[in-house]
């Protein structure tokens, strides 16, 4: 009789645990597709920083692409030529006549070749471009943070 009833305790248990199992394997564990991030993981904003640009305002030249005169040609934007040494030209003895220099067309000088002429230092940092990536959103104009309902899975219970 003991045996009896040991089974049946037994079987009534193994029963009772399979209907659990059953009804835990029901809808409401399926994993679905989040809806905020669209399965991503992660939700998209637009950066505040460079509102969506992903450039901002050089922070070294202030967005002049400038920091300064050039040391080449002390600002002036010009070089004195060094193969006429500024003079513009040179005595021709065989012709008899003065002849402009080549290099400078007679003038003596040209544009300095650090500043282009501008009389300026380019700015290191941006390169005179005046603007650089914006180290916020890396250049993307965009900040990708994790999703808050699905925590950067991508799915959640239904």
């Amino acid at each position: 009789m003991c045996k009896k009833i040991s089974i049946v305790l037994l079987s009534t248990l193994l029963f009772s645990c399979n209907s659990f199992s059953d009804n835990s394997s029901s809808e409401e564990d399926e994993l679905i597709t989040c809806d905020d991030c669209n399965g991503e993981g992660y939700v998209k904003t637009t950066c505040s920083e460079c509102n969506g640009y992903g450039y901002v305002e050089c922070p070294d030249c202030m967005g002049t692409g400038h920091v300064g005169r050039c040391v080449h040609c002390s600002g002036n934007g010009a070089e004195v030529c060094v193969f006429c040494n500024g003079n513009g030209g040179e005595y021709n003895q065989l012709f008899d006549r003065y002849d402009d220099c080549f290099l400078c067309s007679g003038q003596g000088f040209k544009l300095c070749t650090y500043c282009n002429g501008t009389g300026n230092s380019s700015c290191m940092y941006c390169g005179g471009e005046k603007e650089v990536q914006c180290e916020e959103c890396g250049g993307e104009g965009i900040i990708k943070k994790k999703c808050p309902d699905c925590e950067g899975s991508g799915e959640k219970r239904q």
